[in-house]
């Protein structure tokens, strides 16, 4: 999934670009292969820069922070000064739901678009974040809940000033959000609103393949890669971070240019089976949850998210939710969309099932070769997410007169809780799997 939203973003980011240039040069010509240049070379750029020691630089990210904060704002506020169409927000909040769509039921229509919004944010980096952060456990829950909470409240200020800017007729009839600008703005503003989504799209990619040249570094260093041996040939030490992300570039690179070939049905069941393959990210975890012995998301009361009985009550409300948005996810709601044939339907569908016991049986047998000790947690690998349940067990703290107690090292890359002081038997527990 990983390999494939970086590769996504990077036609999002070329469409972006063409679009801006030929939006302020009409009379430009744009062909094809510019997409696929433009697409490629973004890759490149982005897995060159992600190698740099700059990357890593927290100044760096916060200063990305702020552009993008920036750039939000402005572009919000530029869509609704300069639109040729204003209408007073508040019937956004008192108006009963028109439904346009083929579902005939009014509600169940309502329901689907709840669910097209809601049933989807959730920790594309948490994976990432465990691999150096210190207390994984807790830090990772507490940053990965702020950053869904805050993309609710942008979703919710982009469908005010949508709302706003834009007319429902145009809404429903234009194809694209580039189009209703061009409907609504002028020039000068469309350019602007444009360019600040290219940089937005970039700022979005480089986080992106950082964190996925971070989980391809995990599974170099693990030797989880295929003909491992082979790999340490030929890469040393500090070279694998280099080396992992210059094969995730290589991969993105052969994925995008297959993705852009004419539309066939194979194009279509990968493009189709995107929401699936991203929605399995958080529903595996949801379901080893509900399976695992009570406490076992609560080592030590490290665990940021303790809920007390009302635990597994809310993760079976979001299974259920998941459960639904599987069922309906395969028909289009778009007035104008036309329902997928039913090979392409099935064949989507079927990579659920699919995708579960892949995942499930690798990261299985990877746990009991790369892990000692009898099997401390649950690993699954689904689709490009490494998510890690570490199992309940009974650790009792011996007494500051005895000299032994816990700690988190500084250093340790797998954020894992360190015994010391004790036998060399002492378990050592992953500290990274409490971030559902």
């Amino acid at each position: 999934m990983s390999i494939y939203s970086l590769v996504s973003e990077s036609w999002i980011f070329a469409s972006l670009l063409i679009k801006l240039i030929s939006v302020y040069f009409p009379k430009w010509k744009n062909y094809d292969w510019q997409l696929y240049g433009v697409a490629c070379l973004n890759i490149l750029t982005i897995g060159s820069f992600v190698t740099h020691s700059a990357s890593k630089s927290s100044r760096l990210w916060v200063g990305l922070l702020i552009i993008t904060f920036g750039l939000t704002i402005a572009i919000y506020v530029v869509m609704a000064i300069t639109s040729n169409h204003r209408q007073n927000a508040s019937p956004i909040f008192v108006n009963s739901i028109v439904n346009k769509t083929q579902i005939k039921s009014d509600w169940w229509a309502f329901i689907i678009a709840i669910l097209n919004v809601f049933a989807i944010p959730g920790a594309e980096s948490a994976a990432y974040m465990v691999e150096e952060t210190q207390q994984a456990e807790v830090v990772v829950p507490r940053a990965m809940f702020f950053a869904t909470f805050f993309t609710y409240i942008n979703m919710i200020i982009l469908q005010y000033f949508c709302y706003v800017s834009f007319s429902e007729e145009k809404t429903l009839s234009e194809s694209n959000f580039t189009s209703l600008l061009e409907a609504h703005c002028p020039r000068s503003a469309t350019v602007f609103i444009l360019a600040g989504l290219l940089i937005l799209t970039w700022i979005q990619q480089l986080s992106q393949f950082l964190g996925s040249s971070r989980f391809a570094w995990a599974l170099a260093r693990d030797r989880a890669f295929p003909w491992a041996s082979f790999w340490y040939q030929l890469s040393k030490g500090s070279q694998i971070p280099r080396r992992a992300a210059m094969l995730i570039v290589t991969i993105s690179i052969v994925s995008s240019i297959l993705l852009g070939l004419p539309q066939n049905n194979f194009t279509l069941v990968i493009v189709r089976s995107d929401f699936y393959l991203s929605t399995i990210v958080y529903f595996i975890p949801l379901l080893l949850y509900l399976t695992s012995k009570k406490g076992a998301l609560n080592l030590n009361n490290q665990n940021y998210w303790n809920l007390k009985s009302f635990s597994k009550p809310f993760t079976l409300l979001i299974v259920a939710v998941l459960l639904l948005r599987f069922t309906i996810g395969a028909f289009p709601i778009d007035p104008k969309g036309e329902p997928p044939a039913y090979p392409i339907r099935a064949l989507t569908t079927l990579t659920i099932p699919v995708i579960i016991i892949i995942s499930t049986i690798f990261w299985f047998l990877y746990g009991k070769r790369h892990y000692i000790t009898p099997p401390k947690n649950i690993k699954a690998c689904i689709a490009g997410q490494e998510v890690e349940l570490s199992v309940a067990r009974s650790i009792e703290r011996r007494s500051n007169e005895e000299g032994e107690a816990f700690r988190y090292p500084h250093n340790n890359i797998r954020g894992s809780v360190a015994y010391e002081g004790g036998s060399k038997d002492a378990p050592i527990i992953c500290g990274g799997g409490s971030y559902i």
